[in-house]
C-alpha cells in the first residue's frame, strides 16, 4: 500500500516539475571576465498562468531576473511584485509568459501524519521530489511542521497532496528560526498553508517593479532580517544583532525578529536582554512558542530552572510536538534533580523526532549521569552506527568507552579508546582513558588467575600514563594509576619469587605515589597504597605514618586499620627478632587496637579476626618469654577465640584453621606445664581436629608442619602409633625435617622400639646437631 502511494506521489511530483514548479534565477557579474553568470536562489510555482509564488526571503536579497521551467528550458522574465506578506514570508511575482498553475487544496483537510511531497531545487540545477510527513499544525503561526528538514533550495516550492493539489509553500530552515540548546540544533521543516497563499492571491494588485518594491521600509526591514539570519548562520553574532536592530527600527512589530535577536543575546551571554526580547515577542503574539522556548533557554543560562520549565510547559501546551521545548525542559529538570522526569521528556522528543541523533546524545549523557550505563550505551551505539561524522565531532567513541568501562567491559572500552587515540593522537585524555582501561583489564585478568597474562596490560598502561605525565606533570590520576600498575607488577613478581624485579617495581611505584600525594595532598587512596608499598618494602615505620594519614583524612576507612595493624605487627616481629621485646609488645598491642577499631566498622570481616588472633598470639608469646605465663595464656586464648570467629564467618578459611591448631597446641603445652592436664588434653584434641579439617580442605597444599603438629598433639595425648604415622607423612613431604625424625624417635621409644628410635634420633642429629637444644 505504501509502495503504491509513494509511486503515485513521485509521479505527481515529476509532473509538477515539468509543468509548474520553477527555479528562480539571478545574474551576478563576473569581475574577471566582465560577463555575468546565473545562479539559483530558490524555487516557486505558478499559481496563475502568469503569476509565480515564492518565499519573500528569496527575492529581497538578490533580485531574480527570471523564473525557469528547467524541463522545457523555458525562461519567464520577472516583471515585478503584485502581492507580498512579510509575516508569512510570501510574495507573488508577475512574469512574462504563461505557465500551468497548480490547483490549491483546502488547507483544513490537512491532518497530522499526512504524507505529502515537497518539490523544488535544493541542488540548484536539478528538481527534486521529496516525501515528507506532516508532524504538526502549529497554533502560533498556523504553519505546517514537517518531520523532515527542508533544504535551502526548497524555499518557495510547493507541498502537494496525493491529488496533486497545493497544501502549502515550503520554507527552508534558513528562513525560520534556529533553536539551539548548547551545541545541539534540531532541524525541522516548515510550510505556509495553502489558505494563506489563496488569501494573498485575492489581495493581488497592480505590478510594482521589484526594485521599487524593495525600497518599502517594511521590505527593507525584512531584508535586514535575512542578512541577520545569514550572519547568524556564519557565527557572526555581533553583525547579526546589528541587522536585527535595524530591522526592528524599520518594523517594530516583527515578533519573530525579537526571538532571533534573543537567540543572539544568549550566544553573546546577554541572557537578561534575551528575556526582554522574548517578552516583546510574546506581547505581539501570545502563543508564539519559539518565544517561550528561547526565553526558557535564557532562563537555563541564568540557572532559573523552574522558570525555564514553566515556559516549556506553555510551549508544549500550545504545541505538543515541540521537540525544542521537551529538550529544554529536560535540561532544566536534570539540573534540579528530576532525572526520571527529564528522561520522560527526552523520550517524548524522540517519539516526535526519532531520527534526531542530538536527542540521543543528550539522553545518553543523562543516562550516564544517573548511572544507567547500559541505557547510555544503547544511545551511543545508535549515534555511532548512524553518523560517523557526528560521532567524531562529539567524540562519542570516548563516551561509549566510558559507559563500557563503568559496566566492567574493559575490552570493549579499550576498543573505543583505541579509536579515539587513532583519531586524536595528541589528546592526552585519550591516552589516560586507554591507560585506565588497560590497567583495569590487567587487574581483571590477574583476579581471574592469569597473573602472567595481566603483566602485558599493566606495562602498556604504564606507557600510556608516561605519555600523559610527560605533557602534564600535575596529572594526579595518571600518577596514581601508573603507581597502581607498578605496584601490581611488584606483587605478581613477588608471587613468582622474582624478588629483585619485585622490589624494583615497588620502588618505582613509591615514586609515583609520592608524586600523587604532592599533586593531591588529600587523596586517601594514594596514602593508602603508598603505605602498602612501603610495607612490602619492609619500611614498616613509613607504612604506619601513611596509614595514620589515611585515618586522619577518613576515620571510617576500614582497610587502613587492617593494613596499619599488619604493619605494626610486622614491625613488632622485627623488633622481637632484634631483641627489643618491650618495643615489640607495644606494637602488638597497637596492632590489636587497630584490628578492634576495624571490626567496629566492619564486624563481619573474617580476615581482621584472623589477623587480630595472630597479633594476640605474638603478644602472648612475647609475654611468655618474659615469664608472664598468666597474661600469655590469656592472649593465647584470645587468639584462639578470634580464629574461631573467623572460621564461623568463613568455615573454609584454611589459614585460620591451621593457625588455631598451632595456638591450641602451644596453649596446651603451657597448660600441661602448669599441671592443668585436663585442659591441656582438650587443647591437644582441638589441635588434632583442626589439623584434620585443614588436611581435608587443602589436600594439594599440605606442608610437613601440619602433619608434624598433629603428630605432636597425638604424642601429647599418648596416641603414639597415630603420631608415628603423622611424622612419617611429614618426613615424606620434607625428608630434611630434623624435628620430625627426632619426635618420631621419641614416639618409638614410648612404644619400646629402641633400635628404630635410636636410628631416627641419630638421623635428626645428623640433620641438626643442636636438635637436643631446640
Amino acid at each position: 500500500m505504501e509502495e503504491k502511494r509513494d509511486k503515485i506521489l513521485q509521479q505527481i511530483g515529476e509532473n509538477a516539475l515539468k509543468k509548474s514548479v520553477v527555479r528562480l534565477m539571478s545574474k551576478k557579474p563576473n569581475e574577471k571576465s566582465g560577463n555575468s553568470s546565473s545562479s539559483s536562489i530558490g524555487s516557486g510555482f505558478f499559481i496563475k498562468p502568469s503569476l509565480v509564488i515564492t518565499n519573500l526571503h528569496c527575492v529581497v536579497g538578490e533580485s531574480p531576473v527570471h523564473a525557469e521551467l528547467v524541463s522545457r528550458y523555458a525562461e519567464f522574465p520577472i516583471e515585478g511584485v503584485v502581492a507580498s506578506d512579510i509575516e508569512n514570508d510570501l510574495v507573488i511575482l508577475k512574469v512574462t509568459g504563461k505557465g500551468i498553475p497548480l490547483p490549491i487544496a483546502d488547507s483544513d483537510t490537512v491532518q497530522v501524519g499526512d504524507v505529502v511531497i515537497a518539490i523544488g531545487y535544493p541542488g540548484g540545477d536539478k528538481g527534486v521530489v521529496t516525501q515528507v510527513n506532516i508532524q504538526d499544525i502549529r497554533e502560533s503561526d498556523n504553519r505546517y511542521q514537517t518531520k523532515e528538514a527542508l533544504k535551502h533550495g526548497n524555499s518557495g516550492g510547493p507541498l502537494l497532496n496525493s491529488k496533486g493539489d497545493v497544501i502549502g509553500v515550503a520554507v527552508s530552515v534558513a528562513s525560520n528560526y534556529l533553536h539551539f540548546l548548547g551545541e545541539t540544533t534540531i532541524s525541522v521543516g516548515h510550510a505556509i498553508p495553502a489558505h494563506t497563499l489563496q488569501s494573498l492571491l485575492e489581495r493581488a494588485e497592480n505590478v510594482e517593479p521589484l526594485e521599487e518594491w524593495k525600497k518599502r521600509p517594511h521590505i527593507q526591514g525584512y531584508a535586514e532580517v535575512l542578512q541577520g539570519q545569514i550572519k547568524m548562520g556564519q557565527g557572526k553574532y555581533f553583525d547579526a544583532k546589528k541587522c536585527y536592530d535595524a530591522a526592528l527600527e524599520l518594523n517594530p512589530n516583527m515578533h519573530e525578529v525579537y526571538v532571533n535577536r534573543a537567540l543572539i543575546n544568549i550566544f553573546l551571554g546577554e541572557a537578561e536582554d534575551a528575556i526582554k526580547d522574548c517578552d516583546n515577542a510574546i506581547k505581539l503574539n501570545p502563543i508564539f512558542i519559539e518565544a517561550y522556548v528561547n526565553r526558557a533557554v535564557a532562563y537555563l543560562y541564568l540557572e532559573k530552572y523552574k522558570k525555564a520549565i514553566a515556559d516549556c510547559d506553555i510551549a508544549i501546551e500550545h504545541n505538543p510536538n515541540s521537540v525544542q521545548a521537551y529538550l529544554c525542559r529536560a535540561h532544566a529538570k536534570s539540573h534540579i534533580g528530576r532525572p526520571e522526569s527529564a528522561l520522560y521528556d527526552y523520550d517524548n522528543a524522540l517519539k516526535i523526532n526519532p531520527e534526531s541523533l542530538e536527542i540521543y546524545l543528550s539522553r545518553a549523557s543523562l543516562r550516564y549521569e544517573k548511572k544507567d550505563y547500559a541505557g547510555a550505551l544503547e544511545d551511543y551505539d545508535r549515534i555511532i552506527d548512524t553518523d560517523s561524522k557526528m560521532s567524531s565531532f562529539f567524540n562519542v567513541h570516548s563516551s561509549r568507552g566510558n559507559a563500557k568501562y563503568q559496566l566492567g567491559d574493559y575490552e570493549g572500552a579499550l576498543e573505543d579508546y583505541e579509536l579515539v587515540v587513532e583519531s586524536h593522537p595528541n589528546d592526552d585524555g585519550a591516552y589516560a582513558s586507554r591507560g585506565q582501561a588497560k590497567y583495569q583489564l590487567g587487574k581483571f585478568i590477574a583476579d581471574n588467575g592469569d597473573k602472567s597474562g595481566s603483566r602485558k596490560f599493566y606495562k602498556e598502561a604504564i606507557e600510556d600514563f608516561n605519555k600523559v605525565i610527560q605533557s602534564n606533570l600535575k596529572d594526579h590520576v595518571s600518577y596514581k594509576t601508573r603507581a597502581h600498575a607498578k605496584y601490581n607488577l611488584g606483587r605478581i613478581n613477588d608471587d613468582l619469587r622474582d624478588k629483585a624485579s619485585s622490589r624494583a617495581f615497588y620502588r618505582e611505584a613509591l615514586e609515583d605515589y609520592d608524586a600523587a600525594v604532592i599533586t593531591s595532598p588529600k587523596c586517601v587512596e594514594s596514602y593508602h597504597y603508598r603505605g602498602l608499598t612501603k610495607r612490602y618494602l619492609k619500611d614498616y615505620e613509613g607504612s604506619i605514618i601513611d596509614f595514620d594519614k589515611v585515618t586522619e583524612l577518613n576515620p571510617k576507612y576500614f582497610s587502613a586499620y587492617l593494613q596499619r595493624g599488619l604493619a605494626k605487627r610486622n614491625l613488632g616481629e622485627s623488633k622481637a627478632n632484634n631483641g627489643d621485646l618491650d618495643g615489640a609488645r607495644i606494637l602488638y598491642k597497637e596492632a590489636i587496637e587497630d584490628y578492634t577499631n576495624g571490626l567496629k566498622l566492619n564486624p563481619t570481616h573474617s580476615t581482621t579476626y584472623h589477623n587480630r588472633g595472630y597479633a594476640k598470639y605474638h603478644l602472648g608469646k612475647s609475654l611468655f618469654e618474659k615469664g608472664n605465663v598468666a597474661d600469655a595464656s590469656s592472649y593465647y586464648q584470645g587468639g584462639i577465640d578470634d580464629y574461631t570467629e573467623a572460621i564461623k564467618l568463613n568455615p573454609k578459611y584454611p589459614s585460620a584453621i591451621e593457625k588455631r591448631a598451632y595456638v591450641n597446641y602451644q596453649l596446651g603445652q603451657m597448660k600441661f606445664e602448669q599441671g592443668e592436664t585436663e585442659s591441656a588434653r582438650e587443647l591437644f584434641h582441638a589441635t588434632i581436629s583442626d589439623c584434620d579439617v585443614y588436611i581435608r580442605l587443602e589436600p594439594e597444599k599440605l606442608s610437613s608442619s601440619v602433619y608434624h603438629r598433629r603428630g605432636s598433639a597425638n604424642t601429647a595425648i599418648g596416641d603414639y602409633e597415630l603420631a608415628i604415622n603423622d611424622f612419617n607423612e611429614a618426613i615424606r613431604i620434607k625428608p630434611t625435617h630434623a624435628r620430625s625424625y627426632y619426635d618420631r624417635g621419641l614416639a618409638k621409644q614410648a612404644l619400646n622400639l629402641s633400635d628404630e628410635a635410636e636410628a631416627d634420633i641419630a638421623k635428626a642429629k645428623e640433620l641438626d646437631p643442636n636438635i637436643d637444644n631446640n
